[in-house]
């Protein structure tokens, strides 16, 4: 949707809604959970391949 969005509304595009998502999401893994303890690296790692396709 990032992608879809940015092509299709080019310089009106408005990325903040995207960048507070990814915030949001890295502040609740910072959080102690036990049930997303052991998954915690592979989200990391997902949202860490999400923000460098973004910046190619």
């Amino acid at each position: 949707m990032l992608f879809k969005h940015s092509d299709e509304r080019k310089m009106a595009f408005n990325p903040r809604p995207y960048v507070r998502l990814f915030v949001n999401w890295f502040l609740d893994l910072d959080s102690p959970d036990p049930v997303l303890e052991g998954a915690n690296f592979q989200i990391l790692t997902t949202l860490a391949n999400a923000f460098m396709q973004c910046s190619l």
